[in-house]
């Protein structure tokens, strides 16, 4: 269970694009940001696969941020060790084949690539993840400013 108020303590660097952040309950995760940087299609974001970008990361209020909070994510997401939407083998496996046939039609129809598809899926997968919001608090002083 995630508690109710929750902040990072300490992070550190342990490879290329993978960080061990230790919160404030105790719990420590090494996470590995190098498959969520690489499957990024916006451009401002996978600047971050630069590594001297990448190590500028910082604690700030109890949060991890890069730059003017240009890459950040939600503290339950990194407290789980959650950079990627989780899905069901079998669930991904048969939505990717039907966006794949579909996509066949909509290439031909010089509308969208195969990859587009399969990205706008995997985005749209994440923002309804993202709905579902757990309503972690980074930490006291957050809930009076909301």
């Amino acid at each position: 269970m995630i508690p109710a108020t929750l902040n990072i303590t300490a992070v550190e660097q342990v490879g290329d694009y993978a960080l061990r952040l230790s919160f404030d309950d105790a719990t420590v995760q090494t996470l590995d940001f190098k498959t969520f940087l690489s499957l990024s299609r916006h451009p401002d974001i996978r600047a971050y696969l630069n590594p001297a970008r990448f190590a500028a990361f910082r604690i700030e209020y109890g949060e991890l941020v890069w730059g003017d909070y240009d890459l950040c994510f939600p503290i339950a997401d990194l407290y789980q060790n959650r950079l990627m939407p989780d899905f069901d083998t079998e669930d991904a496996a048969k939505k990717l084949l039907s966006v794949l046939a579909q996509s066949e039609s909509d290439v031909q129809n010089n509308r969208l690539t195969a990859q587009e598809k399969v990205f706008d899926l995997l985005r749209a997968s994440l923002l309804a993840k993202k709905t579902k919001s757990t309503g972690v608090h980074r930490n006291s002083s957050d809930k009076q400013e909301q």
